[in-house]
């Protein structure tokens, strides 16, 4: 390990995992990076106003879909702006209220 790389054929390194011939060696017992296995990362959303919560595999958070086209009233039901023509063009009308009524009925992930 003179200049810090395997040697031809290959070398264990301080960390006991094998290393190709001329591959830097570790200087550390630390593990490969990436050797443990891959973790999945926690994808998080906000899933209701102020609450952010962890979103299921496969699945999107409603909310973050509709927010900017509604508004919550006291009882903390979403109802839809009413918006110019441009807007709902832009939009689909139909979606949008169908993803407002799964909210309202309790549903945060679509």
């Amino acid at each position: 390990m003179a200049n810090g790389r395997a040697k031809a054929g290959g070398e264990i390194g301080k960390n006991g995992e094998f290393y190709k011939g001329g591959a830097f060696l570790p200087n550390t017992n630390l593990p490969k990076q990436g050797s443990t296995g891959s973790v999945a990362k926690t994808r998080r959303a906000l899933i209701e106003p102020g609450v952010i919560g962890e979103v299921p595999e496969g699945k999107v958070a409603i909310f973050p879909q509709v927010k900017d086209l509604s508004a919550s009233d006291d009882a903390g039901k979403l109802r839809m702006f009413n918006a110019d023509h441009a807007c709902w063009t832009h939009y689909n009308y139909n979606q949008i209220e169908a993803l407002i009524v799964r909210y309202n009925n309790g549903e945060r992930f679509a």
